[in-house]
């Protein structure tokens, strides 16, 4: 690579800035091209008469072998970044091995508690209780919504949020008029989400996703907010009034007296723009198989006649 392929190269990588990459790639082209006129005038006293003479009547014949390079550099460096743009809306092996370990574990659970109980060794009632508990339809959608804490706790790790508490994931029950009714399961426990009076508004981001039937994506809540918008509604705390929230509305086939989307699952980081819709692909990736088992315990719920603990 020549010297002025490695400065471009490093224009592009440093700077964050669109018009500081644009200015620093027109400046070094600038001079690289100076640079070659001062080199083939010396080198064209050197040449045959005949090269010489045609150098002379066509300057840009022998800045060629200069000019020309660098803008193939460049179309090679902007393929290149595109190549890895898409990479990084693609879940790495990490994330997958992941998703697949949150999965085994939780199906663990309740293939372990069918087993004691085909086997028959439970020793006492209570324990029995135990293993009941761990294998009813709440006790999974339980687990897995913590499953999808862990996903989605790794996933803002990559963009520097460090703090477990600064991630909560929440699911709700959502009436047949795409109200919100209730949580179903939040975590981490100790962190409470918004007041369940303010989600009743058909304003809050459970409604709007219901409605919707696909992904709702705030990137800055605190702007929805001063906008005016009608995606969130305002928390009783300071710190729930700002970040970026993803709600995935969870659907089935409508049931008597259930609505087509009884269930929105929603992704709240503290921090502002960490959640972004260019990455909606994305979300929706790491959070639908965890939407297929929800389902499936939702289904397992209405058959079994099994209520779910408030």
């Amino acid at each position: 690579m020549s010297a002025w392929a490695k400065i471009l190269d490093i224009i592009l990588r440093v700077g964050e800035s669109s018009w500081f990459r644009l200015g620093g790639i027109t400046v070094v082209c600038v001079i690289g091209v100076i640079h070659s006129a001062h080199e083939h005038a010396e080198t064209a006293a050197y040449l045959p008469g005949g090269i010489e003479h045609e150098i002379q009547r066509h300057p840009l014949l022998g800045l060629s072998g200069e000019i020309l390079p660098l803008p193939a550099f460049l179309i090679a460096l902007v393929i290149e970044r595109l190549k890895k743009r898409k990479q990084a809306s693609q879940p790495d092996a990490e994330t997958l091995l992941m998703i697949i370990d949150q999965l085994g574990t939780t199906v663990g659970q309740k293939t372990n508690a069918r087993h004691c109980k085909a086997a028959k060794t439970m020793q006492s009632k209570g324990a029995e209780a135990m293993q009941q508990h761990s294998s009813t339809p709440q006790s999974q959608i339980e687990a897995l919504v913590e499953n999808v804490w862990q996903i989605f706790y790794a996933e803002v790790r990559r963009y520097g949020i460090l703090s477990p508490q600064q991630l909560k994931v929440t699911l709700a029950e959502i009436s047949v008029n795409k109200t919100f009714v209730q949580f179903r399961h939040f975590f981490p426990q100790n962190l409470y989400p918004n007041s369940a009076q303010n989600l009743t508004s058909k304003k809050s981001a459970f409604a709007a996703a219901a409605r919707s039937g696909t992904i709702l994506i705030i990137e800055d809540i605190s702007k929805e907010l001063v906008s005016g918008g009608s995606k969130y509604v305002p928390s009783d705390s300071p710190e729930g009034n700002a970040g970026s929230i993803v709600c995935v509305p969870i659907q089935i086939q409508p049931l008597d007296g259930i609505g087509k989307i009884p269930l929105v699952l929603s992704i709240k980081c503290d921090t502002p723009k960490v959640f972004r819709n260019k990455r909606r692909a994305r979300y929706d990736f790491l959070a639908k198989p965890f939407v297929e088992r929800i389902r499936l315990e939702f289904y397992n719920e209405k058959i079994n006649g099994v209520p779910h603990e408030n």
